[in-house]
């Protein structure tokens, strides 16, 4: 994973911390995540991608969550709203991962 986000630019690895409990009524929006930095919408939106696909598959939830921050922000917000979409997304990265010796 660490490698991995190295590679793609990033001076540091992104830590995602889990959304505080019941503030689920506080999922990103795009207009909040308008104003703010690309560090920082990150780091917001990893950790809402985080604690959802932690709950199915946590040994890969890092990179995967890394995967699904290079999608546009609405299609991630789309992902956190509609578990299905979710569910295709993370199939698809544990596809890709395990394509990968």
């Amino acid at each position: 994973f660490f490698r991995w986000k190295l590679a793609h630019g990033h001076d540091r690895p992104f830590f995602f911390a889990p959304p505080k409990k019941g503030s689920a009524s506080q999922k990103p929006t795009l207009a909040a995540l308008a104003g703010m930095q690309q560090e920082d919408r990150n780091q917001l939106l990893g950790s809402w991608l985080f604690a959802t696909v932690d709950k199915r598959c946590p040994d890969m939830a890092p990179k995967i969550t890394g995967m699904l921050l290079e999608m546009e922000d609405k299609d991630v917000l789309k992902a956190l709203d509609c578990p299905e979409v979710m569910d295709n997304l993370v199939d698809e990265g544990l596809r890709v991962l395990q394509s990968y010796p």
